[in-house]
């Protein structure tokens, strides 16, 4: 029997895709005595933040997609949940599908599982066509409506209506961390009782990653003008870093060590969240730890590619954006043009742009060096 204060939420996505869901989260709770997540393994530790570990699932999607035994697993995990609403955000339209699927045929007879759910603007296009005429919409990267953080707010607020049933104002569908919460993990790291700021080198994909040589070239340069460390987080090493110190010149040996930071593999993933929450602004490609610095109220220098741009360029005043505008913008990665490493609308950035945004950021915090 399907239970009328139970909510299931799906949101299978990466880290930033996830933090733009995390409104739903707190209206289901508002609205339902019972409500669970399932969600990508990579944002485990950051759904916790959220809701108790005995609410969440954590999925092995490639696991799910091609081992019948391990998706049986789940959904024994899943039976006894029985929700009167699935809700389903997802990249991967067919996980939430089959997922869906599986509550809407666990329901006994007679009973209603409803189901609320969109997904990515680049595949299924007539799919996608029918889903967001269902909720009023159109797709995110088309003309964007200015009431809305961007392309990802606005898909997530029209799901949120879909689902509350009625209109909300912006600010209740806008992503939130509870930083609070996250400052406390921060205790282990002396670096966050210091004057300093973060610098995110990596994405998950080297394609769109800015050079990570002048990335930490130009944070040095940075740190020693405004006497602050910069703090490198990333799930990756950055022998770039190590690179740097090896000089026969002491003084930039001495720069670099007094001011370069290296924390890079050292930290989860909530210890590099709350790091960033204190910093006094937030050095990153476009990345999910990157979206969670504006979204804390950093200031954040964000280098962006042209993939997804008008989905998840933030038109929020603590998001600095640094970019090369083309005519292939919103390509979703789908390249046309010949690259070496990375796509040109990331590789041909120039430097100097990037050194401005920091300066200009620099000269409106106090207790600087400029």
């Amino acid at each position: 029997m399907t239970n009328k204060q139970t909510a299931l939420y799906i949101k299978d996505d990466a880290i930033g895709d996830f933090l733009f869901g995390t409104a739903m989260i707190r209206e289901l709770k508002q609205k339902y005595s019972d409500v669970y997540l399932i969600c990508a393994e990579n944002v485990l530790s950051i759904a916790e933040l959220y809701l108790p570990n005995e609410q969440i699932f954590a999925v092995d999607l490639k696991k799910f997609k091609i081992n019948p035994f391990y998706r049986q697993k789940l959904k024994r995990q899943w039976r006894h949940l029985q929700p009167s609403l699935v809700v389903a955000s997802s990249l991967r339209s067919s996980f939430a599908d089959r997922v869906t699927q599986f509550f809407k045929s666990n329901a006994q007879k007679g009973e209603v599982v409803v189901a609320v759910s969109t997904d990515e603007p680049a595949p299924k296009k007539k799919r996608r066509s029918k889903i967001y005429q269902k909720l009023a919409s159109y797709p995110p990267d088309s003309e964007h409506d200015t009431r809305f953080l961007c392309g990802a707010h606005t898909t997530e607020h029209l799901l949120l209506e879909a689902v509350i049933g009625g209109s909300l104002p912006p600010e209740r569908s806008r992503p939130y961390l509870p930083v609070e919460v996250l400052i406390q993990c921060s205790a282990n790291w002396p670096v966050a009782k210091e004057n300093y700021f973060c610098v995110l080198p990596s994405t998950g994909d080297s394609r769109r990653t800015y050079s990570r040589q002048n990335i930490v070239k130009l944070a040095k340069q940075i740190a020693c003008e405004a006497n602050m460390k910069a703090v490198f987080l990333s799930a990756d090493p950055l022998p770039e870093l190590s690179l740097l110190t090896n000089h026969t010149d002491q003084l930039t040996n001495a720069l670099t060590n007094d001011f370069a930071v290296d924390l890079t593999t050292k930290t989860s993933i909530v210890e590099s969240l709350a790091l960033v929450a204190q910093a006094k602004f937030t050095l990153t490609n476009e990345t999910g730890l990157g979206h969670a610095s504006w979204i804390m109220g950093r200031p954040t220098v964000m280098i962006m590619p042209g993939g997804n741009f008008h989905y998840f360029h933030a038109n929020d005043p603590n998001l600095h954006a640094v970019y090369d505008y083309r005519e292939c913008f919103d390509c979703h990665h789908r390249c046309r043009y010949k690259f070496d490493e990375r796509f040109p609308c990331i590789e041909e950035i120039p430097l100097k742009k990037i050194e401005q945004t920091l300066k200009d950021i620099l000269k409106k915090l106090p207790s600087t060096a400029l």
